[in-house]
């Protein structure tokens, strides 16, 4: 084989080697916005859920304060 048939298929190599790396990062950078997205969505739904748990927590206590007047007011 020709020195300059062995340097152009390691230049046609390379060039595949190039366009494989460019699509992996295209790949990545896809993966990166659709993992910041989930998070996004992640923290909505954890921050709704903490807002339920002080919710029935709010509503536990008042329930407690009235079941304690109930027994109050019947001694």
């Amino acid at each position: 084989m020709k020195k300059e048939d062995e340097t152009s298929i390691f230049k046609k190599d390379v060039k595949e080697l190039y366009n494989e790396v460019v699509d992996l990062k295209k790949a990545f950078n896809k993966l990166v916005d659709v993992l910041e997205k989930l998070e996004e969505k992640m923290d909505d739904s954890l921050q709704h859920v903490s807002q339920s748990l002080m919710q029935i927590s709010k509503l536990l206590l008042e329930g407690t304060t009235r079941e304690e007047k109930v027994t109050n007011y019947h001694i």
